[in-house]
């Protein structure tokens, strides 16, 4: 970028004490292949310790900025790359996510491909070297499959890879709604699709989410997921939406995360790990309606 030009693509990345693994992002961002001018906005949300000096000056040509505010949860540091961002389109990821190499190239040509799209969702992979990333990849490919409709539109919103016109982010005032401690994203979606926006799903344009966490607490944390997600499922409730899948839906879902399992072979445990954690998902949905 020469100095004072607006970039095409701002990519903001909220952090909290997670900057070896944010080192381990920057680097596939710096591995960028023809990728339109971006910027880098990292939101520091209050981590115990200042971004080093291997996030905050990376070597290679990356511009970064990294502003550092008092701890205010996800949405909230979301919400401020949004108004400190200054390209047309601002993509989210995450700090434990690795780009593909041409996958800011593959947003950018999409971003003028598909002019009247006012977001993108780009496709997300998992390290399958472990169980617990088989898992993750297991229900990526379940949801990209079955959540596609015919004109390439995805009813999924997962922040890990998503991308949307600046403008539109700035429609809304606060993008993400700061109360929400997960399923941010979903509100999110349910509000797009209610100005007919729902995501332009990307294939080719691919991040992959690294989840290192041990499996048996990956399987608990589902819990607390499910818990902390009844905000915002209370709130599309009460908007009279539904995004939530039905019993018969669900049980669909069930067979197409066996089939998929079986025909990439990411193996029946991969299933039932996923089984489990979207059982323990639903008991912490259950216990927020009751106690939250």
């Amino acid at each position: 970028m020469t100095s004072g030009s607006s970039p095409q693509l701002s990519l903001v990345i909220a952090a909290y004490n997670d900057w070896a693994a944010l080192e381990t992002c920057l680097a596939s961002v710096a591995g960028q292949r023809n990728a339109p001018e971006f910027e880098v906005v990292v939101v520091d949300d209050g981590s115990a310790t200042v971004a080093p000096v291997a996030v905050a000056r990376p070597s290679g040509q990356i511009q970064i900025r990294v502003i550092r505010q008092a701890h205010s949860g996800i949405a909230t540091a979301r919400n401020r790359g949004v108004q400190e961002a200054r390209g047309n389109v601002v993509l989210f990821t995450d700090c434990d996510c690795v780009l593909d190499p041409d996958c800011l190239h593959e947003l950018g040509q999409a971003v003028e491909q598909f002019p009247g799209d006012a977001s993108f969702q780009l496709r997300l992979t998992a390290d399958t070297r472990s169980i617990v990333g088989r898992a993750e990849a297991l229900q990526h490919f379940a949801v990209q499959q079955g959540r596609l409709d015919a004109a390439g539109r995805l009813m999924y919103l997962n922040t890990s890879g998503f991308a949307i016109r600046r403008d539109v982010a700035l429609s809304f005032g606060q993008l993400f709604d700061p109360l929400a401690r997960r399923g941010e994203d979903t509100l999110l979606l349910s509000q797009l699709m209610k100005r007919g926006q729902m995501p332009h799903y990307l294939p080719r344009a691919a991040i992959q989410h690294a989840v290192r966490l041990p499996l048996s607490r990956y399987m608990w944390v589902g819990l607390s997921i499910g818990y902390k997600e009844g905000y915002a499922y209370a709130k599309i409730a009460n908007n009279a939406e539904k995004l939530d899948s039905g019993s018969s839906q669900r049980w669909e879902h069930l067979k197409r995360l066996y089939r998929i399992a079986k025909e990439n072979s990411l193996g029946t445990t991969a299933f039932l790990v996923v089984f489990v954690r979207q059982v323990l998902r639903l008991f912490g949905l259950k216990f927020y309606r009751l106690f939250g």
